[in-house]
C-alpha cells in the first residue's frame, strides 16, 4: 500500500486510549507503536480513514477489491477452518479481528457464541 503524499491522523491505543511513544516496528513509512498499558501493536500515525476508501474504492491497494473477493468457497472454507482452531480452546467470549479483509473470518464467527469486535 502506498501512501505518501496522504493526509495521516495520529491516534492512541485503540483500547485504552493512552498515547505510545514505543516504535516497536516500522515498514514503509509506517510505525508500530506498543500500548505501555495493554500491549497492542498500532498504527500511529495512519492514513485518515477517507484516505484509504479512495485507495481502495480506485483499487489502487496492493490487493485489489476484486482479488479480495474472488475465491469465496476457498476463503470461506479457510476462515472456517481457523475458527476451528480457536474454538478448541476457547468457544465463547470476546473475540477482535484486526484488519477483517473481505469479512470472510467474520461471517464464521456470528455463527459462534461469540461477541465480535472489527476494528479494520
Amino acid at each position: 500500500m502506498i501512501m505518501s503524499n496522504k493526509k495521516m491522523e495520529t491516534i492512541q491505543c485503540i483500547f485504552c486510549k493512552i498515547t505510545s511513544n514505543d516504535t516497536v516496528i516500522e515498514e514503509n513509512g509506517f510505525y508500530g507503536k506498543k500500548c505501555p498499558n495493554c500491549n497492542l501493536i498500532y498504527i500511529s500515525p495512519r492514513p485518515l480513514s477517507s484516505e484509504i476508501q479512495s485507495l481502495y474504492s480506485h483499487d489502487q491497494a496492493q490487493i485489489s477489491a476484486k482479488t479480495h473477493l474472488s475465491s469465496f468457497f476457498i476463503k470461506k472454507l479457510n476462515a472456517n477452518h481457523n475458527l476451528k482452531i480457536i474454538t478448541k480452546f476457547i468457544q465463547k467470549g470476546d473475540l477482535l479481528e484486526i484488519g477483517a479483509g473481505s469479512g470472510f473470518f467474520l461471517m464464521e464467527v456470528r455463527k459462534k457464541d461469540f461477541k465480535y469486535m472489527d476494528k479494520s
